[in-house]
């Protein structure tokens, strides 16, 4: 009896130990490395397309597990909050707190593509749509 008392508490105990830590999700890490980036530089209103930018360059881990620095251009870079679901935020866009203006939005589709735009201030009427494939993938 007391064998079948001891084996019954060590199953419990072991299970609880099994069952107590579990360890979160790091969904970002998929999107973390080289990437070809195409990005068109136009007005606010996509009327005017100024530039096109072709660079090969990264997407690398921010501050926080659910944030993404886009090194899109050899002079640009911007700092992304990340959805489980793909979605983009960016955070400092500098209309960001104002309502019914969204100059950020974008999503991940799947693991080797992404597409996101980005106006840089309303004042100077540009924008930035930055279309992504990871390196070796087509």
């Amino acid at each position: 009896m007391k064998t079948r008392y001891f084996i019954y508490c060590l199953t419990i105990v072991a299970v609880l130990f099994t069952k107590c830590k579990k360890e979160e999700e790091d969904y970002c890490a998929k999107w973390i490395g080289d990437w070809d980036f195409v990005t068109i530089v136009r007005d606010y209103y996509n009327t005017v397309v100024y530039d096109t930018i072709y660079y090969s360059g990264k997407i690398i881990r921010g501050n926080s597990k659910d944030e993404l620095i886009f090194q899109y251009t050899p002079d640009d870079e911007i700092l992304t909050e990340i959805f489980n679901n793909g979605g983009i935020f960016v955070p400092s866009c500098p209309c960001a707190g104002h309502s019914g203006w969204r100059c950020a939005r974008g999503y991940f589709e799947g693991n080797d593509k992404v597409d996101l735009f980005y106006a840089l201030e309303y004042k100077y009427n540009r924008s930035h749509r930055i279309i992504g494939t990871r390196k070796g993938k087509k």
